[in-house]
């Protein structure tokens, strides 16, 4: 083979190798207690979302592998399960530390993305944390009635997809109605592309669900004092 063709054939290798050294390299660190991770999706299951700026559709794939598609763009994610809660979620992540990502798309080539349920011990909670968490991205923020949420944002100044793949769960059951919901924003099929449902929630204490309403209330007021949309006395007030 001529030197050419193999440095042309290197460079069709180079995404794959790149996800393979970032499993070699990092890997998953094992769960606690021989927990599961908090999912919404199962494998084979495809999610498409489209809200007022754009889409984007999400492919679950064997393990814990996710495919991200958006315009003409797609990018694998290997996220890892969680080891302890965070803001009260126990589910998957990838950071996307910026190592070994040379495949590219329109700039993007790191999937900072999220998938896991979110338990809140009642309604109005829930609802409270969605109206604050669509100021984030309203554009690329949609949810169903049913609590299936998905949120996302392409950023090419730091080659980053983020997006967020969420079920609500009240009180250890999925909802049946929220303020805001629009069942057409999101669908969900299988194999068969036949329309499939999220996992089911995970049954947690009261105390998780009482850990994640105060965990996000203390973000939030954070994240609006520093962006001076009120005052740091009225962030605190109920």
């Amino acid at each position: 083979m001529k030197v050419a063709d193999q440095v042309r054939c290197f460079a069709r290798l180079l995404p794959f190798l790149g996800v393979l050294a970032v499993q070699i390299a990092c890997g998953c660190e094992p769960l606690k207690d021989g927990s599961k991770p908090e999912l919404v999706m199962s494998e084979g299951t495809k999610i498409e979302a489209r809200g007022a700026g754009g889409s984007i559709s999400v492919l679950a794939g064997s393990g814990f592998q996710r495919t991200y598609a958006w315009d003409k763009c797609l990018i694998v994610a290997h996220p890892c399960p969680r080891t302890e809660r965070w803001y009260g979620s126990l589910g998957i992540f990838d950071p996307a530390p910026g190592l070994f990502y040379w495949h590219s798309c329109e700039g993007v080539s790191r999937p900072t993305v999220e998938e896991n349920q979110l338990h809140f011990p009642t309604r109005d909670d829930a609802e409270a944390w969605l109206t604050r968490y669509v100021r984030v991205f309203p554009e690329t923020t949609v949810y169903r009635n049913d609590g299936l949420v998905v949120q996302w944002r392409i950023t090419p100044e730091r080659a980053q997809l983020h997006a967020d793949v969420l079920q609500i769960c009240i009180d250890g059951h999925k909802p049946t109605i929220l303020a805001g919901g629009s069942d057409g924003a999101i669908t969900m099929v299988g194999r068969t592309k036949q329309p499939v449902s999220t996992r089911e929630c995970t049954r947690v204490s009261p105390e998780v669900m009482a850990q994640t309403k105060q965990a996000f209330e203390g973000l939030w007021g954070s994240a609006d004092m520093w962006r001076g949309t009120v005052s740091p006395e009225s962030a605190h007030e109920p």
